[in-house]
């Protein structure tokens, strides 16, 4: 393709029709791949096997997710923070993010911007500590017992 035909991107940035298309598609991408996964996940059998647990015969630091969002699928929320405590969180944050993303790129209003401007991602930063640290003491449980 010639770069004669080619659109330059100063010029599609300041468009902003594709912006908000792009958030839709994120978006569309993000809630699809969370459907996916909660369907392949409930549909039961071992459709993903960890190589960590296949090299060391231990659990990983998010060991029990699959089982999560499967009991997520079912709808059985109390076994899906049983099996992992982050993994409802999780879905429900990949939820609000791809709802917010839509709603952005069908009406152009700004919502995602002002909440994360407002300390949400310190609170996401805490909240990947939080969840490391969770999974390190479950490995370290798993190694003492």
């Amino acid at each position: 393709m010639s770069t004669a035909n080619r659109i330059p991107a100063e010029a599609t940035r300041d468009r902003p029709d594709c912006g908000r298309l792009r958030k839709v598609t994120v978006a569309l991408v993000l809630a699809g791949g969370l459907v996916l996964l909660l369907a392949m996940a409930s549909a039961g059998g071992s459709w993903f096997a960890c190589p960590f647990h296949e090299l060391t015969g231990r659990s990983c630091l998010t060991c029990g997710m699959t089982r999560s969002f499967a009991a997520i699928g079912r709808g059985d929320v109390s076994s899906a923070f049983q099996y992992h405590l982050f993994a409802p969180v999780l879905a429900a944050g990949i939820t609000l993010w791809s709802l917010g993303m839509l709603v952005e790129g069908l009406t152009g209003r700004k919502i995602l911007q002002p909440i994360v401007r407002s300390g949400v991602r310190t609170g996401m930063i805490l909240v990947g500590f939080l969840w490391l640290l969770y999974g390190l003491a479950r490995m370290a449980v798993e190694f003492l017992a």
